[in-house]
């Protein structure tokens, strides 16, 4: 299973968003249609392990990151969201 929660200033907000996923292409898909235009799933990577999230009960915490955000590509890509490959 996976976790999921977009990117936002306060947790509580992100937490709103949290949802579930079975697989990687469910939880890319799902990213998209919520951002329609911004990016693909092509664009859509996951980062290392950066370690547990007590705050929210999660055993490791990854970023989701795009290279694309509308109109503007970046050389290193923007986080998005968060996520637990749990």
């Amino acid at each position: 299973m996976l976790k999921y929660r977009p990117h936002t200033y306060f947790l509580k907000d992100a937490m709103k968003g949290f949802k579930t996923f079975e697989t990687e292409d469910e939880m890319f898909k799902y990213i998209v249609e919520q951002n329609i235009g911004y990016f693909t799933e092509e664009d859509l990577t996951i980062s290392k392990d950066y370690g547990p999230d007590k705050r929210i009960d999660w055993k490791e915490t990854r970023m989701i990151l795009t290279s694309h955000y509308g109109p503007e590509s970046y050389n290193n890509p923007i986080p998005i969201g968060w996520c637990s490959l749990e």
